[in-house]
């Protein structure tokens, strides 16, 4: 693949536990840079991953000066809305690439090459439409895209906001980029781990009641048994706010992740759903009482966002 990518990641705050399997995951995509902009002391030991410092009055300055706003993040999840604006803010980092992204730490990586090719990327101008993966094409035309109408809110109140809009995601640049008419290259080959369930099923795949997934020299895939035992590549694993028990002694040793965590000892593992069904059913009606209560606490503002990303009409 000669097309140059680069993916950029702004993490504020201490690395998570499951940071230096993330860590590994990119740096066995050498073909790819990743960015990692952060207010940690941090040195990758891998040649494609290449950290710069910034604490958050040096993040807000720049945002400020390349977006022409007054912008303040104070929490690191604010970050989520700016993610579609990278290509501005970090224009001077990422001139000579082809395509930039973003993704999130809470993933695994696979071999993003065997899902991506000149061809592909030559004939789209992005790549998935999610948070946790997108790429764009780096033109003047789609970094400024999300200045167009669309979105169900404007940008300017987005990123002078303390509040989260999901304008990274459904109700922001998606939206502009379909009404665009876009043209978007989707792959569904990851798993968007369901957060509502202890056992590692994801949102976007087909589930089976044996199942897990495994990172094995810079391949991933989910593990199941359907008749047989089958492997299905795949191009990452979200983990969708999950916090994985980490118990791995050797990270070269094939690594399974499963609902007891991740870890290079098989036996760690409990593959079968057998006697989870109830509890699962459980876990979902307990997932969205808990849902439900966040929002009956949460700020009229908050209640009036929600409102407009389920029942309003993009601009």
């Amino acid at each position: 693949m000669k097309t140059k990518i680069c993916l950029i990641i702004c993490w504020f705050g201490k690395f998570p536990n499951y940071f230096e399997l993330w860590e590994k995951s990119c740096g066995n995509n050498p073909n790819i840079d990743f960015f990692v902009i952060t207010n940690n002391d941090y040195k990758s030991k891998y040649s494609n991953i290449i950290a710069y410092k910034f604490d958050y009055k040096k993040i807000n300055a720049l945002l400020s000066k390349k977006l022409n706003l007054d912008i303040n993040i104070e929490k690191p999840y604010k970050f989520c809305d700016f993610k579609p604006v990278y290509g501005i803010v970090f224009s001077d980092y990422i001139k000579k690439y082809d395509f930039w992204g973003h993704c999130d730490m809470d993933q695994i990586f696979g071999d993003i090459s065997t899902f991506l090719n000149d061809s592909i990327l030559n004939a789209y101008d992005r790549v998935n439409h999610l948070g946790h993966f997108t790429l764009y094409r780096n033109t003047y035309r789609i970094n400024n895209l999300y200045k167009e109408n669309g979105a169900k809110f404007d940008y300017k109140k987005v990123f002078t906001s303390k509040e989260n809009f999901a304008f990274d995601e459904f109700s922001g640049v998606n939206l502009i980029f379909n009404k665009n008419h876009i043209k978007t290259y989707e792959i569904n080959d990851f798993a968007d781990i369901d957060v509502k369930h202890k056992r590692y099923l994801a949102n976007n795949l087909k589930n089976y009641n044996k199942q897990y997934f495994e990172f094995n020299n810079g391949k991933l895939y989910q593990v199941f048994f359907e008749r047989r035992w089958k492997k299905k590549p795949l191009l990452y694993l979200h983990f969708q706010k999950k916090h994985p028990v980490i118990s791995i002694k050797d990270y070269h040793s094939v690594i399974r992740i499963g609902k007891e965590g991740i870890t290079d000892d098989f036996n760690q593992l409990d593959i079968n759903r057998k006697g989870n069904y109830f509890s699962e059913k459980f876990e979902t009606i307990r997932y969205y009482n808990s849902k439900v209560w966040d929002f009956i606490k949460s700020s009229n503002t908050k209640k009036g966002i929600w409102f407009i990303q389920k029942f309003g009409r993009g601009k």
